[in-house]
């Protein structure tokens, strides 16, 4: 087999979310499996190639974009739904050429956007998640009608005519299977893993000094990370924090939700807590596990996750997490989570509490965490990655 991985979205816009993890992530640790004695060719599909200490000593290559250069390289610069429209026009018009000239007879697409379509090659698209089609009220509604829905629809009709695709989780299988009318039997499961290199367990004490140094906070905190969007349940977060009463109120800081985030402030200040809420914009992977470390606990009530990275990244830096038993969670946190119902404000802050007033459950949770968090790795989802794959060479 010839596979080329897409790695595209590494470098443009998505290269601080979530899906340029992924791209990245795969290529690192694809290049450091022995893929050679068993028949596999492996290339990645980039406009620049990775630095040479990215990658490991196994045998992969860089494909350039050619064809596709200009129009790749556009949509790291402009707003997020044109970038979206480029990377899918590009999918139709450039890409194929670039992957038909890395001589791949499969090509795996990392960007849901963009899903090459060529007799040349066989494709194998990833989903992220159907979170559109499980909140229509919320993403499809009459006033987003337009732009956006269109190309969702667009996006969800390459990936029916992809030859096969990854799930990261099995809840995200099913509700593609359920809600969107994919095929089980084109689907595999491919979970997420987080990079160990970065999120690592970190003394508690030396982070909490450098958060200190930093953002000038001596007084605990706890953490919630994710983006402004309605399902991440930043509401009840909030709410939660509302229900401390006359007891030491905790500090809540909110990392990435930065743009967006008028309704949560006005919520906060609506609560009277907009004293105790501090708001960091995007937060760099590599600065994140220090803010882990630091937290009595990360605190993310969410009510649909297509995986959950946040979590798993929160369990490998040793601190314990609150959060819901929905959709794909439980898959990632195992048994090593607080679980509350995510529109309970009170549960929400009784867990909160829990972790903060007894240090066995604390020391309990870390431990299970990073028990948990070692089930996965790179390495091991890049394999069943290219183990998928290879079914269609």
């Amino acid at each position: 087999m010839n596979l080329c991985i897409d790695a595209g979205p590494s470098e443009n816009g998505h290269r601080i979310r979530g899906i340029g993890t992924v791209a990245r992530s795969l290529v690192k640790a694809a290049s450091h499996l022995d893929l050679p004695d068993q028949g596999i060719e492996l290339a990645y599909l980039r406009r620049h190639p990775f630095p040479d200490d990215e990658l490991g000593r196994g045998a992969i290559r860089w494909a350039p974009r050619r064809w596709g250069a200009v129009l790749a390289g556009a949509s790291a610069h402009v707003p997020h739904q044109l970038a979206n429209w480029l990377q899918a026009v590009d999918a139709l018009t450039q890409m194929p050429r670039d992957v038909r000239a890395s001589g791949a007879n499969v090509f795996l697409a990392c960007d849901p956007h963009a899903v090459p379509l060529d007799a040349h090659f066989r494709t194998v698209g990833i989903l992220y998640d159907v979170v559109p089609l499980v909140f229509p009220d919320v993403y499809l509604t009459a006033r987003r009608l337009g732009l956006p829905t269109r190309l969702y629809e667009h996006r969800l009709g390459r990936l029916r005519r992809a030859d096969h695709l990854l799930a990261i989780s099995e809840a995200t299988k099913r509700d593609a299977v359920r809600l969107a009318g994919f095929e089980a039997d084109r689907i595999s499961v491919v979970p997420l893993a987080v990079d160990r290199t970065i999120f690592r367990p970190t003394d508690p004490t030396a982070a909490r000094q450098s958060v200190h140094r930093i953002l000038g906070i001596d007084e605990p905190y706890f953490l919630y990370v994710g983006a402004s969007d309605p399902r991440k349940n930043l509401t009840g977060v909030l709410a939660a924090m509302a229900t401390f009463g006359s007891e030491s109120k905790p500090l809540l800081l909110v990392a990435g939700a930065q743009a967006g985030s008028a309704p949560w402030r006005k919520q906060a200040a609506d609560l009277g807590i907009a004293n105790r809420v501090r708001w960091l914009d995007y937060v760099p992977a590599k600065d994140l596990p220090v803010l882990y470390a630091a937290a009595v606990a990360f605190v993310f009530p969410t009510l649909y996750e297509g995986f959950g990275l946040p979590i798993l990244e929160a369990m490998s830096c040793g601190t314990p997490v609150v959060t819901s038993a929905r959709s794909a969670v439980p898959e990632v946190a195992g048994d090593a989570a607080l679980y509350v119902d995510p529109h309970s404000p009170a549960q929400i802050a009784d867990a909160m509490r829990q972790i903060r007033g007894d240090t066995g459950l604390e020391t309990d949770l870390r431990a299970r965490g990073l028990a948990r968090a070692a089930q996965f790795s790179w390495e091991r989802s890049a394999r069943m990655a290219i183990d998928a794959c290879a079914g269609l060479a």
